[in-house]
């Protein structure tokens, strides 16, 4: 049995119903009062099967048709137009597919970020703190930074700081 859900980090659907191979899905806009492209779901119960995909409502499929994670949302590439059709797309899954991840884009989450910054824990150049304090020196330091630069950024480094104050 195909089963459908957004029950992770970053997850947005709608499952409206599945009739067979066919699946009926929509973005769920509970955040917003306008249309909005945004998408992401899993797929589990589909090993072996060719399933097609159906946005039920405006056309959410980017140029380079969805984006597709087999290990989780990982690792992520195009599936590409061949398997786009209007408002659809199709995918064959393989017969040992647990579980696929399909996307508007390539998320990037929580779990991203951690995975990265892990490779960087003994640089000199990591910087952070749970402390509020220490963060509010640190961006003091980067306008100083910022300043000196020359051909220096067009944004402040402390605007990607959290606390969002200076």
């Amino acid at each position: 049995m195909i089963m459908i859900d957004c029950d992770f980090p970053g997850g947005n659907i709608i499952a409206e119903r599945i009739d067979g191979d066919d699946v009926f899905v929509r973005q769920d806009l509970r955040d917003t009062d306008r249309d909005w492209f945004y998408w992401y779901f899993r797929v589990r119960g589909a090993a072996g099967r060719t399933v097609r995909f159906h946005f039920t409502g405006s056309n959410v499929i980017g140029t380079r048709g969805p984006g597709m994670s087999e290990d989780g949302g990982v690792t992520w590439r195009w599936l590409g137009n061949d398997a786009v059709d209007g408002q659809s797309f199709v995918y064959a899954f393989a017969n040992d597919a647990d579980e696929v991840r399909f996307s508007f884009g390539m998320p990037y989450v929580q779990a991203d970020l951690d995975r990265f910054l892990a490779s960087y824990v003994d640089s000199d150049y990591l910087v952070g703190s749970e402390s509020e304090a220490q963060w509010q020196e640190q961006i003091r330091f980067s306008h100083i930074l910022e300043a000196e630069r020359t051909g220096g950024l067009p944004f402040c480094a402390a605007d990607n700081l959290p606390f969002g104050v200076e």
